[in-house]
């Protein structure tokens, strides 16, 4: 029972941390590039006993970087330029605010992840939407 538990632990910090990395990511970069990292982290999420909503979630945390980024220079340099503001001032307080806001994130994700995995039929999606989504082909078909 322990090791289940703890098998548990680690699942739900592995999407803690993939969320945590895309936000990260999001600080620096745009939100578009984090769109082809969602077939990865949705089988990541698969692979982990989740649902694929849980791994579209994690990549959510790039879009929460992006919109709440202490330095981005497209989103915050530009509006301190236009506003006559000192160039990232108060970039405390908005570090604060991404900092609340990726946990925020991780700790919604991490809820439904573990609504999902305990019971698939609360799960948004669940495996019957997913039977057309194999990438394995049998020998016959590969010829």
């Amino acid at each position: 029972m322990v090791r289940a538990e703890k098998k548990r632990k680690e699942r739900s910090g592995i999407g803690r941390f993939l969320t945590f990395l895309f936000s990260i990511m999001g600080i620096f970069i745009g939100t578009e590039v984090h769109v082809p990292f969602t077939v990865i982290t949705v089988a990541v999420a698969l692979g982990m006993g989740f649902d694929a909503m849980t791994g579209a979630a994690m990549v959510l945390g790039g879009a929460i970087g992006f919109a709440t980024a202490p330095i981005n220079a497209s989103t915050i340099g530009t509006c301190d330029a236009i506003s006559g503001l000192p160039l990232f001032s108060e970039m405390g307080l908005r570090t604060v605010f991404w900092l609340c806001s990726t946990a925020a994130v991780c700790m919604v994700t991490s809820a439904y992840a573990k609504k999902s995995r305990s019971s698939r039929k609360r799960a948004w999606f669940t495996e019957w939407m997913l039977e057309n989504w194999s990438l394995q082909k049998t020998l016959a078909n590969a010829k």
